[in-house]
C-alpha cells in the first residue's frame, strides 16, 4: 500500500471498476456500510481498513483476469448467481473483470 490517501472519488471509481457497489464491498471486508457510505461520500476520510480491501480484491481482480486470458474463454454466472468455487465474490465482480478483457477472450454465459 502506498502513503498517499485515497480519496472518496477515487474509491467510488476504483469500486466501481470492480463491480462492486458499496454494499458488497462491506460486506466482503467485514465493513460497516455507513462508514463506508461516508467515506464514499468524502463526508469522512477513506480508512486504511477500506484502502486495503479495494487494493487486495485488485489484486483479485488481477489474477482472475489473467486465468481469463490464459484460458482464451470465459464462462460467466448468470447475474446474482455465485461463482463455483468462489461464492464470497458477487457476479457483478466476474462481469467488471471479464468486460476489461472482453476484446481478447470469447465470453460465453452460463444460461445460454
Amino acid at each position: 500500500m502506498n502513503d498517499r490517501q485515497m480519496t472518496a472519488a477515487e474509491m467510488r471509481a476504483r469500486t466501481t471498476a470492480l463491480g462492486l457497489s458499496l454494499n458488497q464491498l462491506s460486506e466482503i471486508g467485514s465493513m460497516d456500510l455507513r462508514g463506508v457510505r461516508r467515506q464514499a461520500g468524502g463526508t469522512t476520510p477513506v480508512t486504511p481498513k477500506t484502502a486495503r480491501a479495494i487494493e487486495n480484491l485488485e489484486g483479485r481482480a488481477k489474477s482472475v483476469r489473467e486465468s481469463f486470458l490464459s484460458a482464451g474463454e470465459i464462462e460467466l454466472p448468470s447475474w446474482g448467481e455465485s461463482v463455483p468455487g468462489d461464492p464470497d465474490l458477487p457476479s457483478s465482480f466476474y462481469h467488471a473483470v471479464a468486460g476489461s478483457v472482453a476484446d481478447r477472450v470469447t465470453i460465453r454465459y452460463a444460461f445460454e
